[in-house]
């Protein structure tokens, strides 16, 4: 194998090639290859370990922490067998199945880590590491009789009801500073993540027919680009002006944002579905299931209503205005252009709040 390993460093110096460090596993993978001999398949968890510590380690931490839980079940799972991709057959996932529901874990629970399971088999495939097609071409609902989870209820407040939110009467500080992050995510359409970015003195603000923009540079993800035009309304500049130019920032955000929406009087009755053992609906008061990505999603569907376009609404929130159309791809408008077509509906949005035109802001420099 020295031997071996000697000739091809030298041939590979004859060529020009730069020898970065070879880890030995992958010299004994080399010689094994040179020589014809079979390789010996690749185990499951070192993969899945590798995906989390480093091609997945740049996701949202409750995704990566989804992940390692369901990392977790399989290698209890599977008891510290050395268990290769070529195991993976639809016998493993229904034991995995069973083994999850003999736990005590509910259905919607036993989908979702089944699921993240599932999903690290195309990665491996792709990187040459598993070759059982069969692994990742079971179904969840068919095969394995898991159908996926009811999805919730994903509420949102129209603008009377975010301009009531703005009004409400409060005097404990931390509700105020909750209630100020609150309906400037309804009014920007910000995710939590991005809050902190809202200033006054940003050098990113953008005018556009005396309506200003912040430009906020974004999570980028796999549906999203990298920027985000945050409009800054009257009521948002309010809000930042009597928080020292930025959103406060506010711990255990997700209770007082149900709190203030209790307070609110939102406790209009919604149905609720529950995967526990077997499916069933119940009712709840509505600020039960509000949470802090309802903002965003307020913002969106209020836009929808006063009869924004989606290509004008994803200007604003961030999200992939490029493909899909290919009038996208040669739209070369500047940014101004394209967000001017926004204000008609943030005018819109202003009368509900009674806001006048504001002065005009002072653009950092």
């Amino acid at each position: 194998m020295t031997i071996l390993l000697a000739k091809n460093q030298r041939e590979a110096r004859y060529r020009g090639e730069d020898l970065a460090p070879v880890s030995w596993p992958e010299v004994v993978r080399r010689f094994n290859v040179a020589v014809g001999k079979s390789q010996t398949p690749y185990q499951v968890e070192p993969f899945f370990q590798k995906l989390l510590a480093g091609d997945w380690k740049d996701k949202k931490r409750g995704t990566v922490k989804v992940y390692e839980n369901a990392m977790g079940l399989f290698s209890k799972f599977v008891g510290g067998r050395k268990m290769t991709f070529a195991d993976v057959d639809k016998a493993f996932y229904k034991d995995f199945t069973a083994y999850l529901r003999s736990e005590g874990r509910d259905d919607a629970y036993t989908h979702s880590m089944v699921k993240r399971v599932k999903q690290i088999w195309r990665p491996a495939w792709d990187a040459g590491v598993n070759k059982n097609r069969a692994s990742f071409e079971v179904r969840l609902n068919e095969d394995l009789n898991l159908p996926a989870p009811t999805p919730k209820p994903e509420p949102y407040f129209a603008l009377e009801e975010v301009k009531h939110l703005f009004d409400l009467e409060l005097t404990d500080p931390k509700m105020i500073r909750a209630r100020d992050c609150f309906v400037a995510a309804c009014l920007t359409g910000l995710r939590e993540s991005d809050w902190g970015k809202l200033s006054l003195s940003s050098r990113d603000l953008l005018e556009v027919n005396g309506f200003f923009f912040q430009i906020i540079r974004t999570q980028k993800g796999r549906k999203d680009d990298q920027t985000a035009a945050a409009p800054i309304l009257g009521p948002v500049r309010e809000i930042l002006e009597r928080n020292g130019g930025r959103l406060p920032f506010v711990t255990g955000l997700l209770s007082d944002i149900k709190e203030l929406a209790r307070l609110a009087g939102f406790d209009d009755e919604i149905p609720v579905a529950t995967d526990s053992g077997e499916r069933h609906i119940e009712y709840l008061p509505r600020w039960t299931q509000v949470g802090t990505h309802t903002g965003r999603r307020s913002f969106v569907s209020n836009l929808k209503d006063l009869g924004a376009p989606n290509e004008v609404i994803k200007r604003m929130t961030g999200h992939a205005v490029s493909g899909g159309d290919i009038l996208n791809t040669y739209d070369k408008r500047s940014l101004a252009k394209k967000l001017a077509a926004t204000i008609p509906y943030l005018q819109d949005v202003e009368t509900v709040f009674g806001a006048t035109r504001q002065p005009i802001l002072k653009i950092a420099k």
